[in-house]
C-alpha cells in the first residue's frame, strides 16, 4: 500500500513539474512574441483596405481593355503586367493574414517566424511602384530634350530604389525570424527615395502641362484636368509613404509602417490606369463644351508633323497626352 502511494506521489510530482515547464514555456513564448495589435492586426486592417483598392484595379483594367482595344501594344502589355503584379501582391497579403491569424493563431512561436510571403512582399510592392514610375518617366522623356536631365535624375533614383528593393529581399531571405529584421534602415531609405521620385515626376509633369497651355479654353481645360490627376495621384502616394517613413524610425518594433505602406501599391497601379482610361471621357467633355471634336491620345508627334499641323488648327499636346482639336477653335477671349 505504501509502495502504491509512493509511486502515485512520484507520478503526480512528475506531472506537476511537466505542467509547470509547459506553462513556463508558453508564457515565455507569449512574452517574446510581438504584440498582435501592432503587428499582424495592423497588417490585417491594411489588407482589408488594400483589397478594396484591388477591386478598383480590376474594374479599371476591365474598363481599359473594353474601351481601348486598339490601343498601342506597349500600353496593353503595361496594363496587363500591372494587373498581374497587383494580383500577386494581393494574394501575398491574404496568405500572410491566413497563415499568422488563422492557421497558427494558437502558435505564438509562428509569430516569430518570417515565411516566404513576408519575404517577397517587398519585391512585389517594388515591382508595381517601378512600373508606374517607368510609365511617367517615359512620358517625360518623349517630350523635349530640355527635360532629359530630369529623366536622368529620376532614372538614377529608380536604379537606387531597385537596388534597395533587392537588398531588402536578400536580407529577408537570409533570415527566418523577425528578430533578425529589426534594422529598418533599408526600409527608411527606400521610402525616402520613392517619395523623392514621385515628387520630381509630378513637378515635371505639371510644369510640362502648364507650358503646353494655349489660347483655347477647352484645350486648357483638358490640360488642367490632367495636371490635377497628376497632383492627386502623387499626393495620395506621398500621404501614405511619408507617414510610413516616420513610423519606420519612430516605431521600429512594430508593423505599423508596414501596414501604412501597403495601400500605396494599389494607388500606384490605379493612378496609371486612371490616366489611361480618362482619355475618352476628357475628349468627350471638351468636345461637348467647345462644339469641336477633340481627341486625347498618348502619342507625341515629331516636330515636323507638329509644325505642319499649325495651318489646319491641330495643336500638339503635353508630356503624356496629345490633345488634338481637329476643327476651327474659338480663342479664349471669344468663348461664349
Amino acid at each position: 500500500m505504501c509502495a502504491h502511494k509512493h509511486r502515485y506521489s512520484h507520478v503526480m510530482s512528475i506531472l506537476r513539474l511537466s505542467t509547470g515547464t509547459l506553462e513556463g514555456s508558453a508564457a515565455q513564448a507569449t512574452s517574446e512574441s510581438p504584440s498582435v495589435t501592432t503587428t499582424f492586426g495592423a497588417v490585417l486592417l491594411s489588407t482589408f483596405f488594400s483589397l478594396i483598392l484591388y477591386g478598383l484595379t480590376g474594374h479599371q483594367t476591365y474598363r481599359y481593355f473594353r474601351m481601348y482595344r486598339s490601343d498601342k501594344l506597349f500600353y496593353q502589355v503595361l496594363v496587363l503586367v500591372i494587373f498581374i503584379a497587383d494580383t500577386f501582391h494581393s494574394a501575398i497579403l491574404m496568405h500572410i493574414c491566413y497563415y499568422y491569424l488563422a492557421a497558427n493563431y494558437l502558435n505564438p512561436q509562428a509569430m516569430m517566424t518570417s515565411i516566404w510571403s513576408v519575404q517577397v512582399l517587398g519585391l512585389s510592392t517594388g515591382i508595381v511602384a517601378l512600373l508606374a514610375q517607368c510609365f511617367y518617366v517615359r512620358r517625360v522623356y518623349l517630350v523635349n530634350r530640355q527635360y532629359r536631365p530630369v529623366v536622368a535624375l529620376v532614372c538614377t533614383l529608380m536604379l537606387v530604389e531597385f537596388g534597395f528593393i533587392i537588398s531588402i529581399l536578400v536580407n529577408s531571405l537570409g533570415h527566418s525570424s523577425f528578430e533578425a529584421l529589426e534594422n529598418h534602415a533599408l526600409d527608411a531609405v527606400l521610402f525616402a527615395v520613392a517619395t523623392a521620385i514621385d515628387l520630381i515626376l509630378t513637378g515635371a509633369l505639371v510644369m510640362i502641362l502648364r507650358q503646353s497651355r494655349t489660347r483655347y479654353r477647352h484645350t486648357n481645360m483638358v490640360l488642367d484636368t490632367l495636371a490635377l490627376y497628376a497632383v492627386i495621384a502623387t499626393a495620395l502616394v506621398t500621404v501614405i509613404t511619408f507617414p510610413a517613413f516616420i513610423c519606420v524610425i519612430a516605431l521600429p518594433g512594430t508593423f505599423i509602417y508596414f501596414a501604412i505602406a501597403l495601400p500605396a501599391t494599389k494607388v500606384y497601379s490605379n493612378s496609371v490606369l486612371a490616366f489611361l482610361n480618362c482619355r475618352k471621357s476628357l475628349a468627350a467633355r471638351a468636345t461637348c463644351l467647345g462644339s469641336e471634336p477633340v481627341a486625347v491620345g498618348l502619342r507625341n508627334r515629331p516636330e515636323a508633323d507638329r509644325s505642319a499641323s499649325g495651318a489646319s488648327g491641330t495643336i500638339a499636346a503635353s508630356s503624356y497626352v496629345n490633345v488634338k482639336l481637329e476643327s476651327t477653335r474659338t480663342p479664349l477671349g471669344e468663348d461664349k
